[in-house]
């Protein structure tokens, strides 16, 4: 398949604007990289600035405009995209950031929704990570290479099937996460009907200090010089961890003479975790309950219960209770959630039988959010099969619906 550079098929590569703060009437919406989420655009959250004369008409995002995230203190988040499209009947103007990288195709070269699907495929990501200074510290996108990667160009009609066909299988995905999203708000509505508001405790229930109920364990990080370290398989987890709610595995392991030879502690599985310094402090508190012995870096902080209070009771009221410890983590003088944060949160103490019925419930959600994660793995890894199958030429289109020469790859139960 043709292959061209990607520059050679925009019309537009720039950098966004940010303008003044101003009164909200004379404001309009700037999207940031944090709207990039998953590699899709959420609207909500935006900045709102009063945009220069001079970027009025051409910073203004168009549908089909790609924005990329092109300065960034996390280098993991250097490159991740997303399709802009103007929200229906709206008749707002959105803006984009100095921090993102605004692509807009040639309209008669490349299909927008094409060159999405590419920039999120393996091999574009492989040669983004390729480019990308992986070092600490705000990073900025090398637009020069990025640019000069090659996209496998076939004609329009083609382009604009293979993105069709890549759609509804990422809308399969998409159905599949919504299920587990609505998975999660069962069990958060189930936990307010049974004990209430955990920052206003409007059941009246007795409250101990979570210093109370609880020991803390620091993390530490086994010396980086020492290679051999990190070749265990004794998982070792960071903030990058720290995604869904169970922890089952890390990016990186450690040896035991690691641990012997640092701060880090192995903690038994039910042990929680939680997220004391990093920038997803920002906008989100992770914690999570360690299914495997996990030791873990300074970014966490473990928790150990007694009184034979639930893991799950206190990891959900701490999501729950997130926003109070949030606005700590960002407090002037600080730079993360301390100690004293997190000794003195105030915990609810129901009934044994409210907390048995409470850990019965949740046990029965995790195995049904179990079984629904292990099918939205084999969605991601059939969506990935089909992504390279697309861009290596492999599907065929024998009309103007484009044909599979596999067996059918997506099929919903």
């Amino acid at each position: 398949m043709k292959r061209v550079a990607l520059g050679e098929a925009l019309l537009i590569a720039d950098s966004g604007t940010w303008g003044d703060e101003g009164h909200p009437e004379h404001c309009s919406p700037v999207l940031r990289s944090s709207n990039i989420q998953d590699y899709k655009m959420t609207l909500s959250n935006h900045a709102l600035r009063v945009i220069p004369p001079k970027d009025i008409d051409r910073k203004r995002l168009h549908t089909g405009d790609i924005i990329v995230t092109a300065s960034s203190g996390s280098p993991e988040l250097i490159g991740k995209c997303a399709l802009f499209s103007q929200p229906d009947l709206e008749k707002t103007s959105y803006y984009f950031s100095n921090f993102t990288l605004r692509l807009r195709t040639n309209s008669e070269k490349l299909d927008s929704r094409y060159l999405y699907h590419w920039l999120i495929s393996h091999e574009a990501r492989a040669y983004l990570s390729r480019i990308n200074d992986t070092t600490s510290g705000l990073r900025n996108l090398n637009k020069t290479l990025y640019l000069q990667q090659l996209i496998p160009l076939p004609p329009l009609i083609e382009q604009r099937r293979i993105a069709a066909i890549l759609d509804k299988a990422d809308a399969l995905r998409e159905k599949r996460r919504e299920a587990i999203t609505e998975l999660d708000e069962l069990v958060r509505s189930f936990f307010f009907e049974l004990f209430g508001d955990p920052l206003t405790n409007p059941k009246g229930w007795p409250r101990k200090n979570l210093g109370q109920i609880a020991s803390f364990i620091g993390g530490g990080t086994p010396r980086r010089d020492f290679p051999a370290y990190y070749e265990g398989d004794i998982c070792w987890a960071t903030s990058k961890d720290m995604k869904g709610e169970i922890l089952r595995d890390t990016q990186e392991h450690i040896t035991e003479e690691a641990i012997a030879n640092s701060a880090t502690k192995l903690v038994m599985p039910g042990t929680i975790m939680i997220v004391v310094k990093s920038k997803i402090l920002m906008h989100t508190l992770p914690v999570l309950i360690s299914a495997v012995p996990t030791c873990f870096g300074q970014d966490l902080k473990g928790i150990q219960l007694r009184d034979h209070i639930p893991p799950s009771y206190v990891a959900r009221h701490l999501r729950i209770g997130s926003r109070m410890l949030l606005e700590l983590a960002r407090g002037v003088n600080t730079e993360g959630l301390t100690l004293d944060h997190l000794k003195s949160y105030k915990i609810m103490i129901p009934s044994d039988d409210l907390l048995e019925r409470y850990e019965s419930f949740e046990n029965q959600i995790a195995k049904l959010k179990e079984k629904s994660l292990a099918g939205q793995q084999k969605f991601d890894d059939l969506f990935k099969s089909l992504q390279q199958r697309a861009f290596n030429g492999e599907l065929s289109f024998t009309n103007s619906s484009a044909t599979i020469t596999q067996p059918p790859l997506f099929k919903m139960k």
